[in-house]
């Protein structure tokens, strides 16, 4: 159960362990204790499963799931995370925990960065010169209107609205989220670039873990935890002899460690569809072979799927215009040989 705090957390390891024996966490390899900001932005202690938190991001307790969810860091508060950490160790972060409020009172005045006072100083001048801040804040918007306009010129799927972009689950998520409900341990997605395999892999993972998906995008930076991870293939493109030994025994102890706290195991690879080379390697990395699964994300997309993603597509960015006749267009294409 999630205690609010009248006081801030602890930022170094010898009060934070004082505070740990007092809170007092029954004897658990799943629960440990937390002095932890709830999605309500409060301070409070907890007895829960740590999950791993990648850098430039912060833990925080879901109060209506009774999980930690891993949210981005505010710079504002501070130095943020640099490197990959458990959330029990969140006392080593005062960024993430300088936004937080003690009960009903405020974060002490000693951990309020000196960013905060230069909002303070902002604040008083403009009660003395109106004019002039009047004047700032157009240009800012300014500068942001034309930052937005060359946003949407250089990515036309920016969505509109403020809607979520659409996924479509297509044959390729749903064989691998059946491979992995089957007990796969190794699911390697293989595509073109844009063909969707980064978005496929999140979703997958999302079907089975509730957190942000932990991205490996580098070998060197790759501290083995204890949940699920998934690794951009572009981290294999230029790997040595060495380097794949050394990762290979990272990722036999990433699964003895999953064993302990995930019921179902599994990493996810994308590759890009000229990377063939590496699914000798890919395959060794896991003791049975049919354990692992290759899903060609371009192979596997059906005429329904073609038209089923170009239709939620169209939903989102022209509602109000008449999908048939473009239907009509893409079903001509896919059978056109």
């Amino acid at each position: 159960m999630f205690k609010v705090r009248k006081t801030p957390c602890a930022l170094n390891k010898t009060v934070y362990d004082e505070d740990k024996e007092s809170f007092n966490c029954q004897k658990s390899v799943s629960k440990v204790y937390h002095c932890i900001q709830d999605d309500g932005k409060r301070l409070g202690e907890i007895c829960i499963q740590y999950v791993w938190v990648q850098p430039n991001y912060c833990p925080e307790y879901n109060t209506e799931a009774n999980a930690l969810n891993v949210v981005p860091c505010n710079v504002s508060t501070g130095s943020c995370p640099k490197k990959q950490f458990q959330s029990n160790e969140v006392y080593k972060y005062p960024a993430c925990l300088n936004s937080s409020i003690a009960g009903d009172v405020n974060v002490s005045k000693e951990n309020i960065t000196p960013l905060s006072w230069i909002f303070v100083v902002a604040g008083a001048s403009v009660l003395i010169s109106l004019l002039l801040v009047s004047c700032v804040l157009y240009k800012i918007w300014l500068k942001k209107r034309n930052q937005k306009e060359d946003e949407e010129s250089l990515r036309p799927l920016l969505l509109l609205n403020g809607l979520k972009e659409p996924f479509y689950k297509s044959a390729a998520f749903h064989e691998g989220v059946n491979f992995i409900k089957n007990r796969g341990k190794l699911l390697c997605l293989v595509g073109q670039w844009g063909s969707g395999k980064t978005s496929t892999a999140k979703q997958v993972y999302n079907s089975f873990i509730n957190t942000h998906p932990v991205i490996i995008q580098h070998s060197s930076t790759f501290d083995v935890g204890y949940q699920p991870v998934i690794f951009d293939g572009a981290l294999l493109k230029e790997i040595t002899n060495v380097e794949k030994d050394q990762l290979r025994e990272k990722i036999k102890t990433l699964f003895e460690n999953m064993l302990r706290s995930e019921p179902r195991p599994f990493i996810i690879i994308t590759l890009d569809e000229d990377m063939k080379h590496l699914y000798g390697f890919i395959k060794s990395l896991i003791p049975c072979e049919d354990d692992v699964r290759f899903i060609n994300l371009t192979k596997k997309l059906t005429k329904g799927d073609r038209i089923q993603i170009l239709d939620s597509q169209f939903k989102v960015f022209s509602p109000n215009k008449n999908f048939s006749k473009v239907e009509q267009l893409a079903l001509k294409v896919s059978s056109t040989p």
